[in-house]
């Protein structure tokens, strides 16, 4: 399978110039989701395009910037609620994945992040279900890794204009 590159919204355009290839999705995995503890909205959201890579079996890395934080909220939460609700694709729990890795600290979701899960509304669980049919079944779980750095420039949205312009003129 092959690798599969996308960029989070707004903070992780920073990482643009540092890609090798131009050869990368855009998701928008918002913060404030989680913090809000908004699951399905979470779900509703993400972009088919990282749910049916995930389903077909490639390894997609997720790039964001945490605002004066070395792992952004999306990434060490967000990606972690993502990934568990699609290894529902392979119709087993692994408990011992469910692990949320924040600085130096971890956190049990296992409980929590099934229940939420269960509870998604009617349009995440038809989303799941959507890339389901597509799922290979060679494989155990998604591969979703995320890489995140710490920025100064959170909220400067013309520093992140720039870059876009300057990589896609």
């Amino acid at each position: 399978m092959e690798q599969k590159h996308f960029i989070n919204l707004t903070n992780g355009i920073e990482y643009i110039p540092k890609l090798e290839s131009k050869d990368y999705g855009f998701v928008r995995i918002q913060s404030t989701h989680c913090e809000q503890k908004q699951w399905s909205r979470l779900i509703e959201e993400v972009d088919y395009s990282l749910l049916i890579n995930l389903a077909i079996g490639n390894e997609c890395f997720v790039y964001d910037y945490g605002a004066r934080k070395e792992v952004s909220r999306a990434i060490w939460q967000g990606l972690t609620f993502i990934r568990t609700a699609c290894n529902y694709w392979f119709y087993q729990i692994d408990y011992s994945r469910i692990v949320v890795i924040r600085g130096n600290s971890e956190k049990d979701c296992t409980d929590y992040f099934y229940r939420e899960i269960k509870s998604l509304s009617e349009i995440a669980k038809k989303k799941l279900r959507y890339c389901l049919k597509f799922v290979n079944q060679n494989k155990k779980s998604v591969q979703l890794i995320g890489i995140s750095k710490s920025t100064m420039m959170d909220g400067n949205l013309q520093f992140y204009k720039e870059i876009l312009q300057k990589h896609f003129n």
